[in-house]
């Protein structure tokens, strides 16, 4: 009898781990979108991440919260029975034999609530916002999208995965901030954006002119008489770079080893326009205009946009990004279409995979797999195009 007393008690906390909090609507909308988009499964272990915004960073996995720093175990559970992992709720839930635990990040900070004691865990402390996303159609999921941009932040700088880059980028820091717009946390990068002083980041090893309008939109985000001095370097910059040739305007340079002239100057043409800067930039020559043309879904309706659609009506990109999904939302959000991946898993929701100057090696802290398929998650660009495109779907 008190065999069967205890096993009904395990089903019954088991039961409850998988009904906490609002689970069940986040999963949901997971399947819908599933079965809109094509599938890709990082294979990634049950895990979930703490620390958004300039706050110390942890990872929880297997009943334990561990420091990425380094990597130090800050506090576990050892009589743990069952665990929850509800990512829209920043939220990781444990039971044990004597009563649940829970440990919760919010605006505040990251907590631990053991029954009636409720702990700030220490470290730098950050204010954020962290709007609820209650009346959109997948609020649940740009929860937690927000939360995987949120988390790359370091040090007020935004990195595109901190676990496997050692520079942030400005084309990622860009469609991030795209997003910080939106929910209100664009001052956590104030300072770093205040403290840049090069045009280029020079990731690709070459100057990418897709960063003058990058920097350019970051720099909108501070009073102009603080950034001046750059602010001008970034313009004569621009000039330097600018062709006219018959009825064009623009910019071109490599971006990711090509000519990509239609997705640099949109760029810069949305970044003058933020920053009330007049300009007359146009589209691109065809025989200029590049691959990642149709990543610029931010200026769509725009002329450029329909005279392209025209030329390219019959050309779509047959091969396999699944590696890099970023490519694949971008221009998904572009045609209003669904061709693009979607992650299997619940969480985390976005990646990349293969990056070329990636150390891969700092994501064993989460799994040894993700190492040796050289797979990064979650990843900012991705987790950028996804929530843009999502929000838009309102």
């Amino acid at each position: 009898m008190k065999k069967i007393t205890l096993l009904l008690l395990i089903v019954i906390i088991l039961q409850a781990c998988s009904e906490a909090y609002d689970y069940n609507t986040y999963k949901g909308q997971l399947s819908a979108l599933r079965a809109q988009y094509k599938q890709f499964n990082t294979r990634a272990p049950r895990f979930f991440l703490f620390g958004m915004g300039n706050r110390n960073k942890f990872v929880y996995k297997d009943f334990k919260l561990t420091n990425i720093e380094n990597d130090s175990v800050i506090y576990s559970v050892p009589d743990a029975i069952c665990d929850s992992i509800m990512p829209s709720d920043y939220c990781v839930q444990i039971k044990t034999g004597n009563g649940v635990i829970d440990i919760k990040e919010d605006e505040n900070g990251i907590w631990i609530l053991n029954g009636n004691n409720k702990q700030l865990l220490p470290g730098k402390k950050c204010l954020i916002n962290l709007p609820s996303f209650n009346h959109f159609k997948y609020g649940k999921i740009l929860k937690v999208l927000h939360h995987e941009i949120l988390f790359n932040i370091r040090d007020h700088q935004i990195y595109p995965n901190i676990l496997v880059y050692k520079e942030p980028f400005y084309r990622d820091a860009f469609m991030a901030s795209l997003c910080l717009e939106i929910t209100g946390n664009t001052t956590l990068l104030h300072p770093w954006i205040s403290e840049t002083t090069d045009i280029y980041d020079m990731q690709n090893g070459e100057e990418e002119p897709d960063n003058l309008g990058e920097l350019l939109y970051l720099l909108s985000f501070l009073p102009s008489n603080s950034i001046q001095g750059l602010k001008n370097k970034l313009l004569n910059e621009i000039v330097e770079k600018t062709i006219r040739k018959d009825e064009y305007l623009y910019i071109k340079g490599h971006t990711d080893g090509a000519d990509n002239a239609e997705y640099q100057t949109q760029i810069l043409k949305l970044a003058l326009q933020k920053n009330g800067i007049s300009e007359d930039f146009t589209n691109t020559p065809t025989e200029d205009c590049g691959d990642y043309y149709d990543l610029c879904w931010f200026t769509k309706g725009n002329n450029h946009r329909r005279t392209l659609l025209r030329f390219y009506q019959d050309f779509r990109f047959n091969f396999d990004d699944s590696p890099f999904p970023y490519l694949q939302w971008a221009r998904s959000h572009y045609y209003s279409n669904y061709n693009a991946a979607f992650n299997l898993q619940d969480y985390p929701l976005s990646w990349e995979k293969r990056g070329g100057i990636a150390h891969f090696e700092g994501m064993a802290i989460i799994s040894k797999r993700a190492v040796e398929e050289q797979i990064c998650y979650p990843h900012i660009w991705t987790a950028a195009e996804m929530f843009l495109k999502l929000y838009e779907e309102q």
